[in-house]
C-alpha cells in the first residue's frame, strides 16, 4: 500500500511512520485543514470572477465595437468629402457625427479592457498566456492606453499627461498586454490620486525604453512597498490590498514585464506620490514619432474640466446637468444645447457651490442629476436643491439597478426620473413636461399675490384651493373674517369722520 499522499500544495508527501492513534488523527486533521483552506481560497476566487463578468459579454461588444469602428471609416472616407463647402450646417452636423462614433469607439475599447481586467482568472499564470510577440511602438500602445482613460472616473482636479521623445525605438513585445498593463497603472494612480496629476512618460536610455507612471497622490509606506510585488500577500493593510486588488495587479504586471524581458521598480513617498516605472528592451532601429504629446483631451479639443456653460441665451431655460461621466455630460448637451442654456458639471460639490451662489444673474429652471455618485449622490443633489430653490425642477439619472432609490426620489420631491440607456424622445418629453410645469407653478404663484375685487361692490373673490378664477365672492368683512379670524367692527377713520362732521354741520 503506497503511504505517500498530496498535501494542500498538491505535492506528495509521506506519511511519518510509527505514529500513534492519536498522532495520526492530529496529522490527518492538519492535512484537511490546509486542503480545506486550499479550496476555500480558489471557490472564493472562483466566485468573484464569475459573478463579476461573463465571457459571452464578448459577442455582443464585439459586434458593437466592429459596427462602430466600419461605420466611422465609411462615414470618413466616403460621406464626409461629398459634403461640399457652402453647407455650414451639414459640416458641423457631420463633425458632431464623427465626434460621437469616437466615443462609441473609444467607450467600447474601455470596455473590453474592463472585461479583460476581470478575466484575468483565465489568465492566472502567464506562462498559459497566449503570446503575440512582435515588434511594437511604444507610443502607439501609449495612446491606446490612454484613450481607453477617457471617461474613466477620476476627480476633475487631477490631469494626465502625457510626455515622449520625438523618436522612440520600436520594442519587443504584446501590444495588447501592454496597453492592459499601462491601463492598469494609471488606474491604481488615479485611485490614489485626489489632485495634481497622473503623468505617463516614455524616456530612452542606451539599453531600453522606460514607461513611468507618476502620481501625486498620498503615496505609500515602506511595509506597503515591500509586499506589493507579492501576488501572495495576505495582509490586514487595505493600502496593500486595494492596490493588489485594482484591475489586472501589480503582481500580475510584474509578472508580464519580465516575461518580455523587462523589469519594474517602484518608489513612493508617503503625502507626496508614488512612481511605477518598467523597462522594454528595444528589438531594432526603427523608431517612431511621439508627435501630438500633450495633456489628454477629448477630440474636438474639449478639456475635461469641472465645469461648462454655454453663453447665455434670454428666454431659454437655465439647465444644471451632473453626472461625473464626461461623455454623458457630452451626450445630453447634445440633446438639449440647442433650446436651452446648459451648466455641466462632473460632480456634485461643484454643482452645489453653483446652486448656493447667489451672485448669479440667474436661477436654474431644472437640475439634471445623475443617482450614483462619488462625493453626493443623486438623493443628497436633490434634497439640497429642494431645500435651496424649492421651485426647480429635479430629474434623476438612474440605471435599471437604481430603480428604487428613483421611485424614493419621486418621494423625496423628485419630479421624474429617466433610467440609463435612455430613449431620446422620452428624454426630450420629460424635460418639456418639467419645464411646463414649471412655467404653470410660476403662473399659479403670481395668480395667489392678486387679490381679485369687484370694482362696483368690492366683493373678493376667493380662489384658494381652486382654479383660477373658479372661487366664490365674498363681502369683504366675511373674507377679513375667514382669512384672519379677526372680528370686523364698522368705525370711521379720521378723514372720513372729519367728512361725515362737516356735512352734519351743513345740515
Amino acid at each position: 500500500m503506497n503511504s505517500a499522499n498530496k498535501n494542500a500544495t498538491g505535492l506528495r508527501v509521506k506519511e511519518p511512520a510509527n505514529l500513534s492513534a492519536e498522532e495520526m488523527l492530529e496529522f490527518k486533521t492538519k492535512e484537511l485543514e490546509e486542503a480545506y483552506k486550499k479550496i476555500a481560497d480558489l471557490e472564493k476566487t472562483r466566485q468573484y470572477f464569475a459573478s463579476a463578468v461573463s465571457h459571452e459579454l464578448r459577442n455582443p461588444l464585439t459586434s458593437v465595437l466592429g459596427f462602430a469602428i466600419t461605420s466611422k471609416k465609411y462615414f470618413e472616407n466616403d460621406i464626409l468629402p461629398a459634403i461640399p463647402e457652402s453647407a455650414e450646417k451639414v459640416k458641423r452636423r457631420s463633425g458632431r457625427i464623427r465626434e460621437n462614433l469616437s466615443i462609441v469607439i473609444s467607450e467600447g475599447e474601455r470596455l473590453i479592457c474592463l472585461i479583460n481586467d476581470i478575466l484575468g482568472v483565465a489568465r492566472m499564470e502567464v506562462d498559459n498566456l497566449e503570446w503575440n510577440i512582435q515588434e511594437v511602438n511604444i507610443i502607439s500602445v501609449c495612446k491606446r492606453a490612454l484613450s481607453a482613460l477617457v471617461g474613466y472616473p477620476r476627480k476633475k482636479e487631477v490631469e494626465i499627461n502625457f510626455k515622449a521623445p520625438d523618436i522612440v525605438p520600436s520594442v519587443n513585445g504584446d501590444p495588447d498586454l501592454l496597453v492592459l498593463v499601462i491601463v492598469n497603472l494609471i488606474k491604481n494612480a488615479l485611485k490614489f490620486t485626489e489632485q495634481g496629476s497622473v503623468d505617463l512618460n516614455v524616456e530612452k536610455t542606451d539599453e531600453n525604453v522606460k514607461i513611468s507612471v507618476i502620481d501625486t497622490g498620498r503615496g505609500m509606506e515602506k511595509d506597503v512597498l515591500s509586499t506589493i510585488f507579492d501576488k501572495f500577500a495576505d495582509s490586514n493593510n487595505v493600502a496593500v490590498d486595494d492596490f493588489l486588488m485594482k484591475g489586472l495587479g501589480i503582481p500580475k504586471c510584474k509578472e508580464i514585464i519580465e516575461k518580455l524581458g523587462g523589469s519594474i521598480t517602484i518608489n513612493s513617498t508617503l503625502g507626496k506620490g508614488s512612481r511605477i516605472c518598467f523597462t522594454l528592451i528595444y528589438c531594432s532601429a526603427e523608431e517612431h514619432s511621439a508627435a501630438g504629446n500633450s495633456a489628454v483631451e477629448l477630440e474636438g479639443g474639449e478639456s475635461i474640466a469641472g465645469i461648462t456653460a454655454n453663453k447665455i441665451r434670454n428666454g431659454m431655460p437655465n439647465v444644471l446637468i451632473i453626472d461625473d461621466n464626461i461623455n454623458v455630460l457630452r451626450l445630453l448637451n447634445q440633446e438639449l444645447e440647442e433650446n436651452h442654456n446648459i451648466t455641466l458639471v462632473d460632480n456634485s460639490k461643484t454643482a452645489l457651490d453653483l446652486l448656493k451662489d447667489e451672485a448669479k444673474e440667474f436661477a436654474y429652471d431644472l437640475v439634471i442629476t445623475d443617482l450614483m455618485m462619488k462625493d453626493l449622490d443623486g438623493i443628497g443633489v436633490l434634497k439640497e436643491v429642494k431645500r435651496l430653490h424649492p421651485e426647480t425642477m429635479v430629474i434623476i439619472l438612474t440605471g435599471y439597478g437604481d430603480l428604487d432609490s428613483a421611485i424614493d426620489a419621486l418621494r423625496l420631491g423628485a419630479d421624474d426620473y429617466i433610467v440609463k440607456p435612455y430613449n431620446s424622445e422620452k428624454f426630450h418629453f420629460s424635460v418639456k413636461r418639467c419645464l411646463e410645469k414649471l412655467k404653470l407653478n410660476r403662473k399659479i404663484k403670481l395668480y395667489e399675490n392678486i387679490l381679485p375685487v369687484c370694482c362696483v361692490c368690492n366683493k373678493i373673490r376667493d380662489d384658494s384651493g381652486k382654479a383660477h378664477g373658479s372661487g366664490q365672492w365674498h363681502k369683504m368683512e366675511a373674507y377679513i373674517m375667514n382669512k384672519t379670524k379677526v372680528k370686523v367692527s364698522h368705525s370711521y377713520c379720521p378723514e372720513c369722520y372729519e367728512n361725515a362732521r362737516k356735512s352734519c354741520n351743513k345740515l
